[in-house]
């Protein structure tokens, strides 16, 4: 069914109740502006808008942040919508994956540009994320908070990942992982990025107040 005529249906619907999430499937199914997409992002995640263009601040890091955020929102799209969750239950990983590569973006440039701060690891040419989450956790208050916030959030997309069990009888057997499960998962990433981006975003505004929208 075409982005049109989804319209068409949702608003012909005789019922007094149309879900939030029928709402943002439909807004989500086309994005208006690609350049805005992490904004758009940031705004589903946090249930606000977060007043800031992330583009000229973001520099050459840009557009992979943009690209993960698009891989992101393509996982909420009307497509994946099954009529009772806001995500499909074989998309969370994908969600959370694509989520935390834009958001690693977001701190680096912090990191680098705005704390002019290196990143802790054993090789810098071999850096791997957690690097990223365990500087951020040497830091102190919220910045703290971000990099154990963020060390939860990997440690749930990695457990969604390695899905590989020990050899029973001779074969290897895969976990099978319910959509209680794997629901509880994502809610427990998305109340972390709430708190992540609830610091973050104040962070580049007051960083780059040049930026913030009006």
């Amino acid at each position: 069914m075409s982005f049109s005529k989804q319209k068409d249906y949702i608003n012909s619907i005789e019922k007094n109740v149309i879900t939030t999430f029928e709402r943002d499937y439909f807004n989500y199914e086309k994005i208006s502006n690609e350049d805005e997409v992490i904004e758009e992002l940031i705004d589903y995640i946090i249930h606000n808008q977060c007043m800031f263009h992330f583009k000229v601040p973001l520099g050459e890091d840009f557009y992979p942040a943009k690209n993960s955020a698009l891989n992101a929102m393509e996982c909420l799209t009307m497509k994946y919508y099954n009529g009772t969750q806001n995500i499909m239950p074989r998309k969370i990983g994908d969600w959370i994956r694509h989520v935390i590569k834009c958001l690693d973006r977001l701190l680096i440039v912090y990191l680098f540009d705005i704390k002019e701060k290196g990143i802790d690891g054993q090789y810098f040419n071999h850096l791997k994320e957690r690097d990223i989450y365990r500087t951020f956790e040497k830091l102190e208050g919220d910045l703290k908070i971000i990099g154990e916030k963020c060390n939860y959030i990997y440690t749930t997309r990695s457990e969604l990942e390695h899905d590989l069990k020990t050899k029973v009888e001779g074969r290897i057997v895969f976990k099978k992982r319910s959509t209680k499960v794997l629901k509880r998962a994502y809610d427990s990433a998305n109340r972390h990025l709430i708190d992540i981006f609830n610091i973050l975003v104040p962070l580049y505004k007051e960083h780059f107040p040049e930026h913030c929208k009006k």
